[in-house]
């Protein structure tokens, strides 16, 4: 749950960022996301399918980009 620990660090120091409801969206979607990986990887086997779809959902959102890379471009991207 890297990006979900590097978003709350940072609100924690920071404070909440500025962000549009896009971007504000895209963050809550990769919270989410991450959430349903650490799930589905404690529930085992079973769920193999459905978190190679999750993990798939979160690199399209993330780009692949480091969590810091990636907080930035979400404040960079907001029209606030």
């Amino acid at each position: 749950m890297k990006y979900s620990e590097h978003f709350g660090i940072m609100v924690k120091n920071f404070g909440a960022p500025k962000l549009d409801k896009v971007q504000f969206q895209r963050m809550m979607n990769i919270a989410f996301i991450e959430g349903l990986i650490v799930g589905n990887y404690d529930a085992g086997s079973r769920y193999l399918e459905e978190g190679y779809r999750n993990r798939k959902s979160l690199n399209k959102l993330t780009n692949r980009k480091t969590p810091e890379k990636l907080y930035q471009e979400l404040i960079d991207k907001s029209n606030v």
